[in-house]
């Protein structure tokens, strides 16, 4: 008795929505079909669209989570002018440079102006991050968290318009509504 209920609803649903119906009655007299309401419905929400947006945003963050596997590459550079005479030994001492005559006292008191530029290229490769691997982890299970949400939201939102449109078309027709009412009543009765 229940399945023939289910039956009996499938097939008017089945009917209903796989057959080019009107969606509006409009003076242009424009038909719409069901794949055309689902996707005017899909591009105009902005449940769909956010969901989108936020989507991105989660593979922007997994792209980012890649960086961390990847060598950095640091450039600095200086430039020093001084006439002090400790700190132009020190810029010696420190480039190791330092000769014999450097050490002259004439030399130490008054070094001149020496110019120093420094320039120093560093380049850091992680052997083992898991701080990196977690990161990877998590941004992978939210892109994959995303993905599914954008799903949902497009199937909730092609239910709701189907179910709209279904219920239009049961308005529209003031008899059909009474019409499946008499055939499950027919039904039942035929049941019992």
């Amino acid at each position: 008795m229940y399945t023939k209920r289910i039956l009996l609803a499938a097939l008017i649903l089945y009917q209903g929505i796989f057959t080019p119906s009107k969606a509006q009655e409009v003076n242009t007299g424009h038909t719409f079909t069901l794949e055309q309401i689902l996707e005017k419905a899909n591009c105009n929400n902005s449940e769909i669209l956010k969901s989108i947006a936020d989507l991105k945003e989660a593979r922007a963050d997994n792209q980012q989570a890649n960086a961390m596997y990847l060598p950095s590459v640091e450039l600095s550079s200086s430039y020093y002018a001084t006439t002090d005479p400790l700190n132009a030994f020190g810029f010696k001492l420190q480039q190791a440079i330092v000769a014999q005559a450097d050490f002259n006292p004439a030399l130490l008191n008054d070094p001149g102006t020496l110019n120093n530029f420094h320039t120093q290229i560093k380049v850091e490769q992680p052997l083992i991050n898991v701080d990196a691997w977690m990161g990877k982890s998590a941004a992978t299970k939210k892109v994959k968290a995303m993905e599914l949400d954008a799903q949902m939201k497009s199937t909730e939102n092609q239910e709701k318009s189907i179910q709209e449109m279904l219920n239009f078309l049961i308005g529209r027709d003031i008899n059909l509504p009474l019409e499946v009412a008499d055939s499950i009543e027919q039904v039942n009765f035929s049941l019992t």
